[in-house]
């Protein structure tokens, strides 16, 4: 289910880009100042991401980043400066890849692969400041929480056996943690935008519910580079002052 949607959402984008890669420039009032005076953002983005597991002796030992992808719907409120307030909804796969030649209990005994995935549903909530004119740049900090709704594990051992188990229980269902990023956009010539940008999220919450013989806890990395279209809503009204009005004129 959820690989019908990232394709969809990458699906959208591409057309909405196809569309307005023919236009050789932008009319004069598309500029930065024109989206400035914009309320609203709503859009889509979906990208491949980087994960990896941190926070104990084995994670540390044997395990390697995972490719994944991350892909969600957003809302932004623009404020009359540079700043913007972000919220949306994402799915994010994330997890970790660990070859190692120890058992549940820590024996030696041969060696084996575990290709470890995590969905998760998340909330972002986001303060983002934006610079530039037709070509803009933003950086952004912010927030996540986020709910476990699938995990996995697939093990492949010697002599060819692979197979496939379910450890969510293992696992808590919340996840939560900072978020760090930055990125471009390009006006288009109906005002809207489309850009990319890297976004790295960092889990706070030990998200492991069994022990772990080597100790420690078991956090979440997830590096997403997002392609991202854009629509702006919401045309704001410029301020006006009314002048004062004229004294009488003098009786003669």
């Amino acid at each position: 289910m959820i690989r019908p949607i990232f394709l969809c959402l990458l699906f959208i984008q591409a057309v909405h880009f196809q569309g307005h890669a023919q236009s050789k420039s932008l009319p004069p009032e598309i500029d930065s100042l024109s989206l400035l005076r914009k309320k609203f953002d709503l859009g889509v983005q979906a990208g491949p991401s980087v994960n990896i597991l941190f926070g104990n002796a084995f994670i540390r030992k044997y395990d390697v980043p995972a490719a994944n992808f991350g892909a969600g719907m957003f809302f932004r409120y623009n404020l009359k400066n540079v700043f913007t307030i972000g919220s949306g909804l994402y799915f994010d796969r994330k997890g970790a890849h660990s070859t190692a030649t120890h058992d549940e209990l820590g024996n030696e005994e041969y060696v084996f692969q575990d290709k470890r995935s995590f969905g998760y549903l998340e909330i972002p909530l986001t303060l983002r400041a934006v610079f530039g004119k037709k070509i803009q740049y933003f950086a952004e900090a912010g927030i996540f929480a986020g709910g476990l709704i699938q995990q996995s594990d697939l093990f492949l051992e010697p002599y060819g056996l692979r197979y496939g188990e379910e450890h969510i229980n293992s696992y808590k269902r919340i996840d939560y943690g900072l978020i760090a990023g930055g990125g471009t956009r390009f006006l288009l010539r109906d005002g809207d935008s489309f850009g990319v940008e890297y976004r790295a999220d960092v889990g706070l919450n030990d998200i492991s519910r069994d022990y772990s013989f080597s100790g420690g806890s078991t956090h979440t990395f997830s590096g997403t580079f997002f392609v991202t279209y854009t629509n702006h809503y919401g045309k704001r009204k410029p301020k006006t002052k009314v002048p004062p009005p004229l004294p009488d004129s003098a009786p003669e």
